[in-house]
């Protein structure tokens, strides 16, 4: 009973300092639903009638967990999300594994993100993209941004002048 009386006195400080609560996500969230109804301290109509009544307008869900029997628990945070507006991240595309670039037959290669704007005009105005759609050719695998980054600091030591044997 006394961790209810708590989350009343909560609730009453967030109203006090908030202008805005309603906006606020909130969660009443009850443990031990594991234990039996009649040995509970809280009852669940008792926390029902409490939220329905003081906080009519407002973005409240109420839930039981357990944590022993890890009942629910998923559902707390997945709830939250969901009060908070925060879209959900799907498992399907969470374990997919993406290619920075992929290199097809017949085109010049493009780096996405990897180039500064001023390097990425330079090699579309050099000859380079042609030497690269070359080799390209020999092999369609997609090429990871690490390697791309790599190659692409070598081709640039080369055309740089400054840069000779000497220069450190």
């Amino acid at each position: 009973m006394e961790s209810f009386r708590i989350v009343k006195q909560c609730f009453e400080e967030i109203k006090e300092q908030k202008p805005d609560f309603q906006e606020l996500p909130i969660m009443v969230v009850g443990n031990k639903c594991d234990v039996p109804e009649e040995r509970r301290q809280v009852k669940k109509e008792e926390v029902n009638e409490w939220v329905f009544c003081e906080l009519p307008k407002i973005r409240v869900k109420i839930l039981e967990c357990s944590a022993k029997e890890n009942t629910n628990i998923r559902e707390i945070f997945r709830s939250f999300l969901q009060l908070a507006k925060i879209p959900l991240p799907s498992d399907t595309h969470a374990l997919r594994r993406r290619s920075s670039a992929h290199v097809t037959m017949g085109r010049p290669l493009k780096f996405n993100s990897t180039l500064s704007p001023q390097r990425e005009q330079q090699a579309e105005s050099s000859p380079e993209p042609q030497q690269q759609q070359s080799t390209s050719q020999k092999s369609s695998k997609p090429r990871s941004r690490s390697l791309i980054r790599r190659t692409s600091k070598k081709t640039n030591k080369l055309k740089d002048p400054a840069a000779g044997p000497g220069c450190s």
